[in-house]
């Protein structure tokens, strides 16, 4: 198995990457083609929906750094930490309902990736890891940034099932700890371990497999609910209308549907990589050396 997914390896930035633009697109098509009715009344979903999307298309550009700037961690923390704030300026807009204050939500937020930033232009450790001490600063290095992902992330979860308290929404809360279990290894490999990014990627071909199905699961389940044609938009401490639930759980398995066909397609494809790469199909069908 391990030969299996070490041979894909050099796929799998890049499947993290298709299927990361492909959340961001789906998310935007929703908003714009299928959004219910009661979503233009009440503004804290469209701020939710763009730290929504925004998270989507930051994670991309995690990708984009990985692929094509594997030099330059510090870049990519930047943008891991951004992807967190807009974590948390979701769930926060959503958790607050038409209470939200836009202002009082989006300053602390820039303030919050400000102080991120500057703790990562302060405690840089370029290079490679040479021995314990330089490890035990590159752990420090990372781990505001590592604390953030590890309390968003779940916290996206958390804000539907505060919300709508039933099973499914438990069930959204528990893979996304199973996803931000399955982040924490390439953490460490990339950003703590090894001396840059490119080399990281290599030691976690595994991780970034389940990553590429954690988030078809992890944005499909959250654009099932967020999009679900409820009758209102209650507060969080109210109860829940049956039309409410009924629309919420039509909606999540709608979503479920769509991540098992997507799935399947999205693991034929890298099935037939694989055998291409295995009998170098490439080289013998056009003459390739």
């Amino acid at each position: 198995m391990n030969t299996l997914f070490d041979s894909g390896a050099p796929l799998l930035p890049w499947a993290n990457l298709v299927v990361s633009v492909g959340m961001a697109l789906l998310g935007l098509f929703l908003y714009t083609k299928r959004r219910p009715p009661l979503f233009d009344s009440h503004r804290f979903m469209t701020w939710a929906f763009w730290f929504l999307f925004s998270r989507w298309i930051l994670l991309a550009a995690v990708y984009v750094v990985v692929i094509f700037f594997g030099e330059h961690p510090a870049v990519l923390m930047a943008v891991l930490d951004l992807q967190s704030v807009c974590d948390l300026g979701f769930a926060w807009s959503f958790i607050q309902g038409d209470e939200l204050n836009p202002r009082r939500t989006w300053k602390p937020l820039a303030i919050l990736w400000g102080v991120l930033l500057l703790w990562n232009l302060v405690f840089r450790v370029p290079g490679h890891v040479a021995d314990a001490s330089t490890f035990v600063a590159r752990a420090k290095w990372t781990s505001a940034s590592e604390a953030l992902s590890v309390f968003c992330v779940p916290l996206l979860g958390f804000s539907f099932l505060l919300r709508y308290r039933i099973v499914e929404a438990l069930v959204l809360f528990i893979l996304s700890l199973v996803y931000t279990v399955l982040q924490q290894p390439i953490y460490i490999s990339t950003l703590i371990h090894s001396g840059t990014i490119t080399q990281g990627v290599t030691e976690v071909p595994a991780y970034l497999f389940a990553l590429v199905f954690g988030k078809l699961v992890l944005g499909g389940m959250t654009y099932g609910f967020f999009f679900a044609r409820v009758d209102k938009y209650s507060v969080v401490t109210s109860d829940l209308s049956p039309q409410t639930i009924a629309a919420i759980r039509k909606a999540t398995r709608n979503s479920a549907k769509w991540i098992i066909n997507t799935a399947i397609v999205l693991l034929a494809a890298i099935a037939a990589d694989l055998f291409v790469r295995k009998y170098h199909l490439f080289e013998r069908v056009f003459g390739g050396h």
